[in-house]
């Protein structure tokens, strides 16, 4: 079936292909420089190896196990600095298929930005007359979606192809980092939507999100669910940028000692919550992380039975949407597609 965790396990085209070399040139070359990864809770030393140690371009970045809080990160890659210059020259480049173009993405994000703004609404927060950020907008479809909503939107980013696809309508996206690029401003919604599995200090980078979110004002993170790992595409999981993998109750802890209640959490991994109190201090998050010691077996035993049941063909889910695709391209052969959404949505819903 695959090899997940030792080799690529997706098809790259010939310009992704390109692009990895060029990568891994620069890493042989020194020009990116990769370091050893210190844990959230501030642990530098104390980890054990995962089966898992490439990640799905075949790119060496090892998932390892604190053994003080039992969170899963990526035991070795890019230092900060390298981290950012990849972003701004190679990530899109290998991360994204052709097909993947800046109107492509910025479709899916409005698809996905109506999904948020109802995860909203469930939990009695509006957006109309709001102001919204999102950092980490890419061609700003998300943001779109808010502006449909009468919200007022601002984003930022670091590439600038996508980020000219939204501004060509009219979206407010500014090049560079949220706290040099809306410095002194604060707004009613901020939108970190798979981002802050990116981030290199992740517990910083929200010390300065909080800084910047109005008192009352609402936080909305969305990044991979490690615990659902068994319901994904695993093959497409694992990623070197993807530096922590988050599950809710570790994510729910650092987001209410940051002040923030939780209105809303699922293990997807999505959360809503409010500006309400006011924060503990950094340190004090970092100790209080090691109380999830507690799990450090079941998520280790969790992470390894599953790439090795899914290396084995033994996933319930993969099945599963192999059945749902191969129905999908049968009605629409048949060009019974339409008809039978319509069906759907009116009678069965």
């Amino acid at each position: 079936m695959f090899n997940i965790g030792k080799e690529c396990t997706v098809d790259l085209d010939p310009s992704q292909f390109k692009s990895l070399q060029e990568y891994n040139n620069k890493i042989e070359s020194g020009k990116l420089t990769c370091e050893q990864k210190a844990c959230i809770c501030g642990n530098k030393s104390k980890f054990r190896s995962t089966s898992v140690t490439y990640d799905r371009y075949g790119i060496y970045s090892p998932i390892v196990q604190c053994l003080e809080c039992s969170l899963l990160i990526v035991g070795e890659y890019l230092d900060e600095e390298s981290l950012i210059n990849f972003y701004i020259n190679d990530y899109r480049p290998i991360y994204s298929e052709s097909y993947r173009t800046p109107k492509y993405i910025f479709e899916c994000q409005v698809n996905q930005g109506h999904n948020f703004i109802k995860t909203l609404k469930d939990v009695n927060i509006t957006t109309s007359g709001k102001t919204v950020l999102e950092v980490g907008c890419g061609p700003g479809g998300i943001l779109e979606s808010f502006k449909r909503s009468g919200a007022n939107v601002f984003g930022c980013d670091f590439d600038e192809d996508f980020m000219n696809y939204g501004r060509k309508h009219s979206i407010d996206i500014r090049t560079g980092q949220f706290d040099s690029t809306f410095e002194h401003t604060s707004f009613d919604i901020i939108v970190l939507s798979h981002l802050l599995e990116h981030i290199d200090k992740p517990l910083d980078f929200l010390s300065k999100i909080k800084k910047q979110i109005n008192p009352g004002g609402t936080l909305l993170i969305e990044v991979p669910g490690i615990l659902e790992l068994h319901k994904g595409v695993m093959e497409r999981y694992f990623q070197g940028v993807h530096l922590y993998n988050f599950y809710g109750d570790y994510l729910r802890f650092i987001l209410e000692s940051f002040g923030f209640d939780v209105l809303y959490i699922d293990e997807s991994l999505r959360a809503v919550c409010q500006n309400n109190r006011g924060a503990n201090s950094i340190e004090e998050i970092q100790n209080k992380l090691k109380e999830f010691g507690k799990n450090i077996d079941s998520h280790y035993l969790y992470l390894e039975n599953e790439v090795r049941k899914y290396n084995s063909g033994l996933n319930f889910y993969f099945y599963k949407r192999q059945l749902i695709n191969k129905t999908k391209a049968l009605l629409e052969s048949l060009k019974l597609k339409s008809f039978v959404k319509y069906i759907y949505k009116k009678v069965l819903k």
